[in-house]
């Protein structure tokens, strides 16, 4: 029997963002992407699951905030000295959720059927003994929301113009175009405001799905000019 480790010890866990070591840059997937709620940077993972859970988490307004290498348990799991979360999202509710993303042919059955990643018996039991709670993000369940995701691929550089810029009157104008036509296009909304670019008033509309104040129907088509756009919880 090895070496038996307190899990509710002082120091045991370290938050992160932690950097990707070089070593696993060169054998992995690195990938780098921009985010918005992350705090408006740059974050870096390990393989194309993981930009893909950064998209989802920027499709969910739900979701304010999110973190890659988020949370590090120092303790031994096999030759790694210790564990760390691929990503964490933070919800509305204040509840924080910290993810290991695998894709399912990588796990392996527990006693009770499921598939989880390797140790994850372990690292459950001395996240909930410390009250973080975790769980496994795995390539089926983010594959469900793949239209969400490529739709966000495109969208959110359009958003990260818009929160960098400050032009109110724009979204204000947008807001009557809707406020007059329910469930409007984005080709209605160009024709509403031609003294608009059609590429700004998109940067806004990206905005305004991303801070939750309007809806548009990108869980069940692809971005285009007809794309439909719903205020959500205005105030007259």
């Amino acid at each position: 029997m090895g070496k038996i480790y307190s899990t509710t010890a002082p120091g045991l866990f370290s938050r992160g963002p932690f950097p990707i070591p070089p070593r696993r840059r060169i054998a992995n997937q690195f990938h780098r992407l921009f985010s918005i709620k992350a705090g408006m940077r740059t974050v870096c993972v390990e393989s194309p699951l993981e930009a893909d859970a950064i998209y989802w988490a920027e499709s969910d307004p739900n979701i304010i905030e999110v973190c890659e290498q988020p949370l590090r348990i120092h303790m031994p799991f096999g030759n790694r000295p210790y564990f760390t979360f691929d990503i964490s999202f933070k919800w509305t509710s204040g509840n924080e959720c910290f993810y290991e993303i695998k894709p399912e042919s990588s796990m392996e059955r527990s006693s009770n059927n499921n598939l989880i990643p390797k140790n994850w018996e372990v690292i459950q039991d001395i996240c909930r003994a410390n009250a973080y709670t975790c769980q496994v993000l795995s390539d089926k369940t983010i594959n469900e929301k793949s239209l969400e995701i490529a739709n966000w691929r495109r969208l959110l550089p359009y958003a990260r113009t818009a929160y960098e810029s400050d032009e109110p009157w724009i979204v204000e104008m947008i807001i009557h175009v809707l406020k007059g036509i329910d469930k409007a296009t984005i080709y209605q909304v160009f024709a509403q405001m031609p003294e608009v670019s059609n590429e700004k008033i998109i940067c806004f509309i990206a905005k305004l799905i991303h801070q939750g104040q309007m809806s548009a129907n990108l869980n069940s088509a692809r971005l285009s000019g007809m794309t439909t756009l719903s205020l959500i919880n205005h105030d007259d």
